[in-house]
């Protein structure tokens, strides 16, 4: 699908090329043997917009390459790269239609073979109807800003055709000023053009959110999704024709990793279907906080919070439960660890029998690969714990300086 999307965009390049360049040499004969400034400066402007159709095709070609190690994403912002110097090309042919109108308005040519030079503009008038919607069609279906540019600029030509058309018949017979004006007001269409595709270019290229409506849409989709909890961020970003983007979700710690892993596999098909464009889209899952948390930290001793945090996770004497809501303590209880002199998987029955308090963070010096995994399976926080007593270790918790285990250990952390 992506292969095909960049090989339409370099078939409408060529082709938009290949009609831009008979006309401008059309143009630039009949101009010449007419003596039609205002044909051979339309001449001299098609020919800049051979050189805006090779830069998208170049783009969109380079583009096509597949990622390296070297550029992990991809090529795709060479289409926006193609756009930039695609905008500096507007604002030249812009300058030289406004320079030429400028002079037009103090002379009027002799025209030669008028008949011949009034139905030049004309073809060109169809001929750039046709290209226009053509380009527009395939920019919008494969999402190039470059090719939708094109197809604007090219829908000015109809304009430029019927003015180079009026100022030909005005010419003819020598009406003064009329050529000038018309070549001014369209100078200024494709600045503003111009104006339009460099910007976009230059948002591109910095990662700029690519639409907040279709931010807005994918938004709905993710939090309509069963067993999402919350959206935290999203994050868009276009890179030539395509979106990449990311999102951080919570589900609920009632879901154990293969479901919470569909979750994530269900809201990367939905955003697809709603946004074709999208090339990649990672769901980062993350556990809900609730506002109420129950916290278990093992110690060596019951006195309150006082107790002493043990060395120890799975051959910890007690495990020190505390319920917290809205940052305040709420209740705090102590459990005798029933699997203390269990032999083997000590750390796993300790785990499932914290699992079943419905504990939401556990606060520990240390922690094995078994008791981690399980852990992490049914989204528990496991916090490392800073300071000697439960009451250092909350305090220091309800201040967020507990750092998350990002690894099991066996060692002091």
């Amino acid at each position: 699908m992506k292969t095909e999307k960049l090989k339409r965009g370099q078939k409408a390049s060529l082709v938009d090329a290949a009609v831009t360049s008979l006309l401008s040499l059309l143009k630039a004969i009949v101009g010449y043997i007419s003596g039609s400034i205002a044909l051979v400066a339309d001449a001299l402007h098609d020919a800049t917009d051979v050189l805006i159709a090779i830069a998208s095709w170049a783009g969109l070609k380079i583009s096509e390459r597949k990622p390296t190690k070297r550029f992990p994403y991809g090529f795709y912002k060479a289409e926006n790269i193609a756009s930039l110097f695609i905008s500096l090309f507007f604002f030249y042919g812009a300058f030289e239609i406004l320079s030429e109108s400028i002079e037009g308005l103090f002379s009027v040519p002799e025209i030669n073979f008028p008949l011949i030079a009034l139905s030049v503009p004309l073809i060109s008038a169809v001929s750039a109807y046709f290209i226009s919607n053509y380009m527009k069609k395939v920019g919008k279906e494969i999402g190039s800003r470059s090719l939708i540019a094109i197809g604007e600029e090219a829908k000015i030509h109809i304009f430029i055709a019927l003015s180079v058309f009026i100022g030909v018949f005005a010419s003819y017979f020598h009406i003064p000023y009329v050529e000038g004006l018309v070549g001014i007001f369209l100078s200024i269409m494709i600045f503003k053009v111009a104006f339009e595709t460099l910007k976009d270019s230059i948002l591109a290229l910095m990662d700029v959110s690519p639409s907040k409506k279709i931010e807005r849409r994918i938004v709905k989709a993710i939090k309509n999704t069963k067993n999402v909890k919350s959206l935290k961020e999203i994050k868009l970003r276009k890179s030539g024709p395509f979106i990449f983007g990311e999102a951080i979700i919570e589900v609920s710690r009632k879901l154990d990793l293969e479901k919470a892993h569909k979750v994530s596999e269900i809201i990367e098909r939905k955003i697809k279907r709603i946004e074709p464009r999208i090339e990649s889209f990672l769901v980062h899952i993350e556990p809900y906080e609730p506002e109420r948390k129950i916290v278990a930290i093992p110690v060596d001793n019951i006195n309150g919070m006082k107790s002493k945090i043990s060395k120890h996770f799975g051959r910890a004497n007690y495990f020190c439960l505390l319920t917290i809501e809205k940052g305040k303590i709420k209740s705090i209880k102590f459990l005798k660890n029933p699997f203390k002199e269990k032999e083997i998987r000590v750390g796993l029955a300790v785990a499932k029998f914290l699992i079943e308090k419905k504990i939401t963070h556990l606060i520990t010096k240390e922690i094995g690969l078994i008791s981690f995994n399980t852990f992490k399976a049914r989204f528990i926080k496991i916090l490392v714990a800073k300071g000697n007593s439960v009451k250092e270790c909350i305090e220091n918790f309800l201040k967020g300086k507990c750092k998350e285990v990002r690894k099991p250990t066996k060692e002091k952390i």
